[in-house]
């Protein structure tokens, strides 16, 4: 059997929190060891346990504010925030200050919460195809805008 992922759901919605831990509990590799809305009860389960995912909103996080004071915090722990909305600059800060991937709430499903803390716990990062969407047009955008401003 493979050695379990112990991970911590930190989101303010408890139903959505529900819904996840529910996904993950039939998971043999996947450990869920607590759950919170709050960012400094979270703080406390990864100082009480080794804690390799985190598994946050990113607005409960504190934004990538927040994310970099964790990461340096709890260096062992590997952040996967989650977010729904267009606004992707906020997301990309994350990512660039420590998180290591990105789920999309909005399109999310279990299979690819289980890949992401897989890939993840494996010491890869992840993004949700939601994202590297955003990130394909933006630079197709940068492109076109290039190619406009030559002629």
């Amino acid at each position: 059997m493979p050695e379990s992922i112990p991970l911590v759901i930190l989101d303010p919605d408890a139903e959505f929190r529900g819904r996840l831990r529910a996904w993950l509990e039939g998971i043999e590799d996947i450990a869920v060891v607590g759950e919170t809305q709050d960012r400094e009860e979270a703080q406390k389960l990864m100082a009480s346990r080794r804690i390799r995912i985190l598994v946050a909103d990113l607005d409960a996080l504190g934004g990538a504010e927040g994310v970099a004071y964790l990461a340096t915090r709890f260096p062992e722990t590997r952040m996967l925030v989650l977010h729904r909305g267009e606004e992707q600059a906020g997301v990309v800060e994350a990512l660039q200050r420590g998180a290591w991937g990105h789920l999309a709430k909005e399109t999310l499903r279990p299979e690819e919460v289980v890949e992401a803390i897989r890939t993840v716990a494996r010491g890869g990062a992840y993004l949700s195809p939601t994202l590297t969407g955003w990130m394909v047009e933006a630079v197709a955008r940068r492109l076109r805008e290039r190619r406009g401003g030559r002629k």
